[in-house]
């Protein structure tokens, strides 16, 4: 039978519409009549939330932007061929310089026994917040608290594979033209890493294009983070959408305006200098294969279009 229409549900089309400025970022746009929910009852819509703490909003973001996810489960699934290569499970070793503990939390979950995996971060409290992850799912890894760059120095030579995801681009350049920092660390794990082992920078880089004269103000750096903050929002959105109820939609909404804005203040913090310092990816491959250093170049490959590439390096000497 035909549904009459009085039988038939009012009902409004509603789009998603990135703009320029956050008020008006993925809002709901209405076309007709107010939204009648199909299959929830219709109830007022709350008040707006009080924001949330910037770690939820990161926590968030981590979870269900594809930017995120990208490089992560690429780096997982590298892991795995890489496992495939020994008949040991392997001694895995995170770096950390801040952020936070949710790759070790996907990689042991992957491979569970598998591999011995160690977590060294600077931050007491990204240890302790991975050591409670960990515990909560039964996990296994190895916790330690100490400046990064004080532990490749020593402790480093039974790792059969030294991983960082995000976080090479943490290492301050007080020279953003020598890099002194990073070639310490590239430096110091070479010295320090046995033979055959591997090291994974997976990361964001600028662009290539960009005028080494003047990296910072290079219009295409702005353009490309102008990029990832859409990218991020709209992955988001489609990430945490639990219904078609407009409080719903204005919870995805809002959820996805952060994801945005994290994006884009990562662009601020390169620009001022502030905590996160990019390089090109040709800078890295030359610094990884100077004079003092035998690291082959095993991959060098994006993982999408917006700047995201993981780069493997083997200690073949």
């Amino acid at each position: 039978m035909s549904p009459t229409n009085k039988d038939k549900r009012p009902y409004k089309k509603s789009s998603i519409s990135p703009s320029d400025t956050p008020e008006e970022r993925v809002t709901v746009v209405p076309i007709d009549e107010p939204v009648v929910p199909i299959d929830e009852p219709e109830e007022p819509i709350d008040e707006p939330e009080v924001p949330n703490s910037h770690e939820k909003k990161v926590a968030r973001y981590i979870a269900h932007t594809t930017v995120y996810a990208c490089l992560q489960n690429n780096l997982v699934r590298l892991i795995k061929l890489i496992q495939l290569t020994n008949t040991q499970p392997m001694n895995i070793l995170e770096l950390g310089f801040g952020g936070n503990s949710q790759t070790a939390i996907k990689v042991a979950k992957e491979f569970k026994d598998n591999i011995k995996l160690t977590v060294v971060n600077g931050s007491l409290e990204t240890i302790n917040s991975g050591k409670m992850l960990a515990e909560n799912e039964r996990l296994s890894i190895d916790f330690i608290n100490e400046n990064v760059n004080t532990y490749i120095t020593r402790g480093i030579a039974q790792f059969d594979l030294v991983y960082l995801l995000y976080n090479f681009h943490h290492i301050a350049d007080s020279d953003m033209e020598k890099k002194h920092e990073k070639k310490y660390f590239l430096d110091a794990c070479y010295e320090n890493m046995k033979v055959l082992s591997f090291l994974c920078i997976a990361d964001a880089f600028f662009p290539e294009t960009c005028d080494d004269s003047n990296l910072l103000a290079d219009e295409s750096l702005e353009e490309l983070y102008k990029q990832r903050a859409t990218e991020s929002q709209l992955s988001t959105f489609w990430g945490v959408l639990e219904g078609i109820g407009l409080q719903k939609v204005q919870d995805a909404t809002r959820e996805a305006n952060d994801s945005y804005e994290l994006e884009m203040n990562s662009f601020v913090r390169i620009k001022e200098k502030n905590g996160e310092y990019l390089v090109k990816k040709s800078w890295l491959v030359k610094a990884a294969q100077s004079d003092r250093k035998g690291f082959a170049v095993i991959i060098n490959k994006d993982v999408n279009c917006i700047g995201d590439a993981i780069l493997l390096f083997k200690k073949i000497r």
